[in-house]
């Protein structure tokens, strides 16, 4: 397996991808994360897992759980 991909977030958390069996992958992003280190961390400490909306042409958007956890940047 390749190596995983981390993120920077909007509100300056890093997520990695955390592949399952039944992860969406479209548009070169998979819809599941782990946090790695959080700036929430009494809502999504380390090792939560999040579940983002993959949308065409952007980087994947937290949408329901807040804009705070849109994807800004690979690192």
């Amino acid at each position: 397996m390749s190596r995983l991909r981390r993120f920077k977030c909007r509100n300056g958390s890093i997520l990695e991808e955390c592949p399952n069996p039944t992860t969406i992958c479209l548009f070169g992003f998979m819809a599941d994360y782990k946090v790695v280190t959080s700036t929430n961390g009494e809502y999504f400490p380390a090792d939560s897992k999040l579940a983002l909306a993959l949308m065409e042409n952007s980087f994947p958007r937290g949408c329901g759980i807040g804009r705070e956890w849109d994807i800004m940047e690979e690192i």
